[in-house]
């Protein structure tokens, strides 16, 4: 409508009057007079020079002035007048130009070396400068110490690097870890510091300790960086060589050979300290891995939930299964081996030799044991630690297999208060020795016999055979039947024999000898304790009787020869004396017969008795006694 540059179709203006206005709203298609004009051109004059200018008309347009110039308007694309606004309409640029930098530390010295060699757990201290070099003030603050790879002052800290373990190595202390530093040159641009290292282990420690500064290059690189990149700051390189104590194990392992089950064997273990400081030690065993296998309880707990789901029958079944259990693992005891260390610390003055004895005492199933010991060497205040040393210990753990070469020692027939004995033979199939001993299994003591084993307790070699005596003595006769039990150590249950024997006490027979007939043969030697041959052992039969006749003349003398044969094995006294007895009526008539043919002259009849020890027959009167006193040996 109305074109304020050179060309168009509207009013080529840069000012409108009243004619210029007046021409512009009819070309709008609006009807307006000359009044309309004056009070529009009074409205939009904001200078007060008679004309309206392109700003004032396009701030103050009357509204329906501005609807029809809407109206008028072409309908072209959004993107068409932002084409033709960037094309028509003049831009400026405003371009900046500066110089910056990154705040920048200095320390001094860049890095410490301890003089000399320290004993560990010996502080060493030392005053680092902080300085600012920047224009501008910041911060600083120390990280935490790394291990240092290299091995040159003033280093990036783009090499290996990785935490220091204070609590066994190294313990590094600074004081005040963090400041505030002035711009260069001023006199807060400096900060002291105190660095305080403390060793704890022998060897040469090589540390970098970072300072950070706020808007250090370092800083930024640690912001923006991916992950695990390299600390930020400069570094402080520490370098100290401590001396401290240096145990050493003498033998490189230890072996416990072969054990029996429930066993134990303790052996020597000698360790050495070449350092030259003192030390305090404490030695263990470590905790062996866990074998993976299900504990004896947890199996009881899930039997006995699986039992309650299927009545109270089936749950006091598990309930009686579970105490059976428990009562079979006390019994065995432990199922692995326990080692323990005696002692289990002490100290050791440079140069010393310590010594400790490991215990291994074995459960009650076969193994391998495979053990590690460990041996903390610390200060002798025990707040520094050094590195441990460690030793592997190996054994293992065996079944003995130990049997008996009888199962029963029938001895036949023996008599009381006459020992017997017999051999037994134990064979160790084992590689390992085994500890053993002999036991009734009624019980020690027996009131009808005793008995003893030679030797009754001890040690089998492996892969040897024992000979072990046995000897009874019956207290009484009777028919014997007893155990007796070997416990070996390792052997889940003994191993033993029984023992058969009749028992006899003295036994004496009476045999009467014909003329010129020999005297039968003793049965064996004196010392025999039992009958050992071939023929059957002879009985004692009834005592005989001895008869001299119906006519024995007065006045001669008549000899009947007769034995007495002890047939066991117990020497035993005799005696024999004649004893009056009365006859028979039969018989006294007879001899009064007799008497009185003979002219009154008695007739003496003698007759022996019984026979049996301490009795025998007594003469009739007349009659001169003999009596006979002695021994009878064993058979």
């Amino acid at each position: 409508v109305v074109d304020a540059g050179a060309g168009g179709g509207g009013v080529g203006v840069e000012e409108l009057g009243s004619e210029e206005l007046r021409e512009a709203v009819e070309r709008l298609g609006l009807r307006v007079n000359q009044k309309l004009i004056r009070d529009m051109i009074e409205a939009m004059d904001t200078y007060g020079d008679g004309a309206v200018d392109m700003e004032e008309f396009l701030e103050k347009c009357p509204p329906e002035v501005a609807r029809a110039i809407e109206d008028k308007m072409p309908r072209v694309p959004f993107a068409m007048i932002q084409d033709e606004i960037r094309c028509d309409v003049e831009t400026v640029s405003l371009g900046l130009k500066g110089a910056g930098e990154y705040v920048q530390l200095a320390l001094d010295p860049p890095s410490v070396l301890v003089p000399g060699v320290i004993i560990a757990s010996t502080p060493y201290s030392t005053e680092v400068v902080v300085e600012n070099l920047s224009a501008c003030a910041t911060t600083f603050d120390f990280g935490a110490p790394l291990v240092d790879a290299s091995d040159s002052p003033g280093a990036a800290f783009d090499l290996p690097f990785s935490a220091l373990d204070t609590d066994s190595t190294m313990r590094v202390t600074v004081d005040p870890p963090s400041g505030r530093l002035g711009p260069r040159g001023n006199p807060s641009s400096r900060a002291a510091v105190k660095v305080t290292v403390t060793p704890l282990q022998a060897g040469r420690h090589a540390v970098s300790l970072p300072c950070r500064a706020a808007g250090g290059l370092n800083h930024l690189r640690n912001l923006h960086g991916a992950a695990g990149a390299p600390p930020v700051g400069v570094p402080l390189r520490l370098s100290v060589t401590c001396a401290g104590p240096r145990v050493k194990f003498l033998k490189p392992e230890v072996d416990l050979g072969l054990l029996a089950v429930l066993g134990k064997v303790d052996t020597p273990l000698s360790f050495r300290n070449d350092g030259p400081v003192p030390c305090a030690w404490e030695i263990s065993p470590l905790p062996p891995p866990p074998t993976g296998e299900p504990d004896s309880e947890d199996e009881d707990e899930a039997l006995l939930k699986a039992a309650a789901k299927n009545g109270a029958k089936a749950k006091a079944e598990a309930a009686a299964e579970v105490r059976r259990r428990r009562f079979e693992r006390k019994k065995r005891g432990r199922k692995r081996a326990v080692l323990s260390c005696k002692p289990s610390y002490g100290t050791l003055q440079p140069g010393e030799e310590g010594k400790t004895l490991l215990v291994c005492e074995a459960g009650c199933a076969p193994e391998r044991v495979r053990a590690t010991i460990m041996c903390q060497v610390m200060g002798l205040d025990k707040s520094a630690l050094f590195t441990p040393r460690y030793i592997s210990l190996r054994g293992e753990v065996q079944t003995p297999k130990i049997y008996l070469s009888k199962s029963e020692v029938s001895v036949g027939t023996c008599y009381t208060r006459v020992p017997i004995s017999r051999t037994l033979t134990l064979t160790n199939l084992s590689n390992l020795s085994t500890r053993f001993k002999w036991e009734r299994c009624l019980g020690p003591d027996s009131t009808g016999f005793n008995f003893a084993f030679q030797p009754p307790h001890g040690t089998i070699a492996g892969k040897s055979e024992l000979k072990v005596r046995f000897t009874l003595m019956a207290k009484t006769s009777g028919v014997l039947n007893e155990f007796f039990a070997c416990n070996c150590a390792g052997m889940p249950d003994p191993i033993g024999f029984e023992l058969k024997a009749t028992v006899r006490g003295v036994v004496v027979a009476y045999e009467a000898v014909q003329d010129g007939a020999k005297i039968p043969a003793p049965l064996g030697s004196p010392n025999d304790p039992q009958y050992t041959g071939k023929a059957p052992l002879p009985t004692a039969g009834k005592p005989p009787q001895f008869n001299f006749g119906d006519s024995v003349p007065l006045f001669e003398r008549k000899t009947l020869r007769f034995t007495i044969r002890n047939l066991s094995a117990i020497a035993c006294p005799f005696s024999l004396n004649p004893t009056r007895y009365r006859v028979h009526e039969a018989a006294a008539e007879k001899l009064a017969l007799a008497d009185a043919a003979a002219n009154g002259a008695a007739n003496q009849v003698h007759e022996s008795g019984n026979g049996r020890p301490g009795s025998g027959g007594s003469p009739r009167s007349g009659a001169s006694p003999r009596p006979g006193d002695g021994s009878l040996e064993g058979g």
